[in-house]
């Protein structure tokens, strides 16, 4: 008898049990990312091959190596499941003869040696932790919304009713009594008799009239949504204005689109994966080890104490969804390099620690700008002037990690300090928000706001698994190094200086050896920018090079920095319902804004 356990969502294209072959198979992803046992005390052996697409078939020759990992540039394409070697199935359906895991497929041989039903038992019991835990966080079971989070509108304005009475309007005397509208939303402003203003104002937050200070109600920020003029909507428009201020290089409405938000379920997925492996103690389908955020019990009914989602998985999926960054996804090229099949925390060990040397620390995702305008959506965001308005005064919190870096434990949320400093929360311009940044460059440079990082020197990974890892890679420049009689030069390496104000991890590869040609490149140096202005790290690269992890420093000194504000749009998630939309509508020509764009 033999048992197969797969999540049925993602039947895999190459069972053992199955009578078919492929030349590849699918590997799974989101909430079914797992490649690896957990348990790494029951993979007594392991398949190690040189690539990613390795059928079950080939693996019968592949002599497997002891213990739950490879070296020499491989790559795990399955484990052998046993406590207890001895009476090999030899008539059953795995090549080993014993239990097997692969691409998320448990096969279960019950008929090898008896010692061996405890290890069958664990690989059951693990296959069930691994379901529910994803069918609770991706299957409509875990609910999700943003706290204290900003939501900066753009051109979108919602109704309100209300009611102004004058006992006099000549000398600005308004009658409070019979006055009415929501103050909690908007405000009235009288203005003096010098400069009336007698207009209203959509507030951005809570305002106490007796400390004269921003405040929460209710204990957040109750609505944090501020209007943001994203610039003039065609560029032609410098041609016939005659306003010297206009930038029409920071036109940004045609391409923040109805909204930020980008799908979670990717890294959400990856966190669920890591954690599974590294935490401590294991996580047994207990839900709740998940949800262990301390850090909002201060503003949070008793019943909700200590029920938050980890603050460590809340910054990325925060991140995530800002304007100009470029969504998570395990099949891009910028972030592949996360999938748990190459990068092990049992492996890359200094790559999982935290700030604090600490091992199995906070997920160490560094988020990338979006290749095409990324840049320049961010720095038109937040580039005081850039958008031709004054920013009104917006009150924010600044997000507290318990450390630097991406911070420590998992109790990272809003910092809400005590009223009795005097202020409870952060207030300054919506434009030119620069707390806490590091990073320095040219005169747009330091408003960037780049996501979080951490202090890391950098690693690559070598599994001589891509045919041409050079074509496939994203350097953002390849040079090949000749000098003046068009021989390879291996010394002289200055032309990347021209590049010294790049954002951190731009990459300028100097091709030192080869025939000439990108397919034929063999040797070379690579450097990466990290830190501040002219800061470069440097590493030797060769052709058997698949994956890098780029060497970072942190963005953002101390413990508390900037989160979300001032980059996400979350008005109108309905199609053709959003504040976009009817501006389109009302404003467009016909065919202004292709679905393209």
């Amino acid at each position: 008898m033999t048992f197969e356990l797969f999540d049925t969502t993602q039947v895999p294209t190459n069972s053992p049990l199955s009578n078919t072959s492929s030349a590849s198979e699918s590997l799974p992803t989101g909430c079914s990312q797992y490649m690896t046992l957990y348990n790494e005390s029951y993979a007594k052996e392991t398949y190690c091959v040189n690539g990613f697409t390795s059928t079950y078939d080939e693996l019968k020759t592949v002599t497997r190596t002891t213990g739950f990992s490879c070296s020499g540039g491989k790559n795990p394409a399955g484990q052998v499941i046993y406590s207890s070697k001895g009476n090999e199935c030899s008539r059953c359906i795995t090549w080993s003869g014993y239990s097997e895991f692969r691409n998320g497929l448990y096969t279960i041989i019950p008929f090898a040696e008896s010692k061996n039903w405890g290890a069958n038992i664990a690989a059951i019991d693990e296959y069930c932790r691994r379901k529910l835990v994803g069918k609770l966080f991706c299957e409509g079971l875990v609910n999700y919304s943003f706290l204290d989070n900003w939501l900066s509108g753009s051109l979108y304005f919602f109704p309100f009713k209300s009611r102004v009475v004058w006992d006099d309007e000549e000398n600005l005397d308004i009658s409070d009594y019979a006055t009415s509208y929501c103050k909690d939303l908007v405000y009235y402003k009288v203005g003096t008799k010098e400069n009336p203003d007698k207009r209203f104002y959509y507030r951005s937050s809570w305002y106490n009239p007796v400390t004269n200070k921003f405040d929460s109600a209710r204990g957040t920020l109750a609505h944090p949504t501020t209007l943001v003029d994203l610039g003039p909507r065609d560029e032609f428009i410098k041609e016939i204005c005659i306003d010297p201020n206009l930038d029409p290089n920071c036109s940004v409405v045609r391409n923040i689109g109805p909204t930020s938000y980008q799908d979670i379920r990717p890294i959400l997925g990856l966190y669920i994966n890591y954690k599974l492996d590294v935490a401590t103690p294991a996580i047994t389908g207990d839900i709740y080890a998940f949800f262990r955020n301390e850090g909002f019990d201060s503003r949070l009914p008793f019943k909700m104490q200590g029920q938050v989602l980890n603050g460590d998985i809340l910054q990325l999926m925060s991140m995530n969804s800002e304007a100009g960054i470029d969504g998570f996804d395990l099949l891009s090229k910028k972030y592949e390099m996360y999938n748990p099949i190459l990068l092990d925390p049992d492996v890359y060990t200094e790559f999982f620690k935290s700030d604090n040397g600490s091992a199995n620390g906070p997920l160490p995702v560094q988020l990338k700008l979006d290749e095409t305008d990324g840049y320049r959506v961010r720095a038109c965001l937040n580039e005081p002037g850039r958008l031709t308005e004054s920013s009104q005064v917006v009150p924010f919190y600044l997000w507290e990690k318990n450390g630097t870096g991406f911070g420590t434990g998992v109790d990272q949320a809003w910092y809400y300090p005590s009223p009795v400093n005097g202020s409870t929360v952060e207030a300054q311009p919506l434009q030119g928000m620069t707390y806490n940044y590091n990073y320095s460059g040219d005169t747009t440079h330091p408003y960037l706001l780049l996501p979080m990082t951490k202090e890391y020197s950098g690693d690559v990974i070598k599994l001589n698994a891509i045919a041409n890892p050079l074509v496939a890679s994203t350097f953002n420049i390849e040079h090949f190094n000749y000098d003046i009689y068009g021989n390879f030069n291996t010394t002289g390496f200055t032309t990347h200086q021209i590049y010294d104000e790049q954002e951190e991890g731009f990459t300028f590869l100097y091709i030192i050896g080869g025939n000439g040609t990108l397919s034929g490149a063999t040797v070379g140096k690579l450097y990466t920018r990290k830190g501040n202005t002219g800061s470069w790290n440097v590493i030797d690269w060769d052709n058997t090079v698949d994956f890098i992890l780029p060497p970072t420093s942190r963005n953002y000194s101390g413990t508390r920095q900037i989160l979300s504000t001032p980059y996400l749009y979350y008005f109108g998630l309905k199609p053709g319902k959003t504040a976009v939309d009817k501006f389109i509508k009302r404003f467009g020509p016909l065919g202004a804004f292709p679905s393209a764009e």
